[in-house]
This record gives C-alpha cells, sequence and structure tokens, in this order.
C-alpha cells in the first residue's frame, strides 16, 4: 500500500526531542517518563499500521524516511524485521530528476547524487546497528534481473513461505496492491517486474559521464560495491548480455 507519511514525521520528532538534555529534564520534571513515551508511540504505530490496510497478520509499511529511526523501531519492536532495498545511486538520482523534470544532463545529477549519498549513510549505518538478522539488505537490480531468488530471499528472511503469486503483484493491482495516484514509484508497481529503467540513467542522460565526480559526491556507491565506471557494472552487463543473447 501506499505510505502513511505521518509515521516517519511522529518518530522524527519524538527522536529529536527525546535527544535534547533540556526536553528530558522538561519530561522528568512534568513526571512523564521516556519508558511512557516509547510505550505510547508504539500503541501509536501500532494503531496506524492496523488500520493501514487488510486485516493481516504481519503489519508493514514502506515510508523510506524510517530507515532513519531502525534502531529506535528495533528498541520499540524487538521482533520487526526491516528490508532495505538499495538502489544505484546514479539510477535513482536520474529517476528524481525525472520526477523533478530536471534537463536530461548529468551536469544536474550531482544534487541528487548527494541527497541520495546522504540518505544512504544513515540508512547503512541504522540498517548496521540492529545487525543481519532483522534489517536486510537488497538490491535493486537483483530483485529485477533475479526476480525468484531475491524474492525467495526475502521471504525467508521474513520467516514466510515464498508463493508463485510474489512474482506478479501487477495482477494484484487495485485489490490486494493499493496505489495511490501520484506516488512516486506508481507507475512502475502497476507494471510486472521489467528492466526498462534499469539502464535509463546510463542510455537517457546527456552530457560526459564524470566519474571523479561521482566519487567526490557519491561514495556511498562503492560501500555497495557498485563501479564508478558504467562498462564495469554487474547489473549493465547482464542486461546487455540478455538483450543480445
Amino acid at each position: 500500500g501506499p505510505e502513511t507519511k505521518i509515521l516517519p514525521k511522529l518518530i522524527s520528532y519524538v527522536s529529536l526531542y527525546k535527544s535534547k538534555p533540556m526536553q528530558q529534564k522538561e519530561l522528568e520534571n512534568s513526571g512523564v517518563k521516556l519508558e511512557s513515551v516509547d510505550r505510547a508511540l508504539s500503541m501509536f504505530v501500532y494503531s496506524i499500521l492496523y488500520g493501514h490496510g487488510e486485516k493481516v497478520s504481519r503489519l508493514c509499511t514502506k515510508d523510506p524516511d524510517l530507515f532513519f529511526h531502525i534502531a529506535y523501531l528495533n528498541r520499540l519492536f524487538p521482533r520487526a524485521k526491516f528490508i532495505y532495498i538499495i538502489r544505484d545511486g546514479r539510477a535513482a538520482a536520474h529517476s528524481m530528476m525525472r520526477i523533478k523534470r530536471e534537463p536530461p544532463s548529468f551536469k544536474y545529477m550531482r544534487m541528487y547524487l548527494q541527497t541520495w549519498n546522504s540518505f544512504a549513510v544513515k540508512a547503512y549505518r541504522e540498517c548496521s546497528m540492529i545487525g543481519q538478522e532483522f534489517c536486510l539488505i537488497v538490491k535493486y537490480e537483483q530483485l529485477i534481473l533475479e526476480t525468484r531468488r531475491t524474492v525467495e530471499e526475502v521471504m525467508r528472511f521474513l520467516g514466510e513461505p515464498f508463493r508463485e503469486e510474489q512474482l506478479h503483484h501487477e495482477q494484484y493491482v487495485g485489490d490486494r496492491v493499493k496505489l495511490i495516484d501520484n506516488g512516486w514509484s506508481s507507475d512502475q508497481v502497476a507494471h510486472a517486474v521489467n528492466t526498462n529503467s534499469l539502464v535509463a540513467w546510463i542510455e537517457n542522460l546527456v552530457g560526459d559521464y564524470d566519474a571523479e565526480m561521482v566519487k567526490s559526491v557519491a561514495p556511498m556507491l562503492k560501500t555497495f560495491n557498485y563501479s564508478w565506471n558504467t562498462e564495469d557494472l554487474d547489473y549493465f552487463k547482464e542486461f546487455k548480455r540478455r538483450k543480445t543473447g
């Protein structure tokens, strides 16, 4: 379903409030315990998720900004699991440029790459803090090129059975898969898994590719084992192999 929007904002506010000694002192003086705040917040999160969709045994949400608070959420919900889907920052930047109607030129990519890198730093740190038992990192490119294997891995991580229908989400749009008209990814989720956008950033961006600039503003690409050079990207080579084969 669509993002809740409210959960990241509320959790961010509570986390920031609790991190300031002056605010903590105010709570203490007023007789409000931090444990009470945590308990109230967990009940609020549960209530929002419970009423957000169909009644199911496992509650889910896909608010990306919650990844800034994974360690805190892990304390609130010790059995919760998190899936961090990481995409090549250049492809993510190109997607953001498309949404913002920026000209398809490499020179405009710098700001969006910085945004991607900043998010990746925080999300990766939080994911690492709670460990692989509770946070799984999945590459978008693997999800596209090796869909079955990747979905099976995700299901094992969640402790849920793999079902064939999980590979055909597009068949359930409007029923079990809820989309909103202005959602960033709604236009893609409405279709079956495909490679249309996999290398669009390489094919569509006009201008000379500057690997040194990319290194300087998006060092997290290296953390996730993405090559600086387009021709050396594993997923680009696999994409070309399938196109020509």
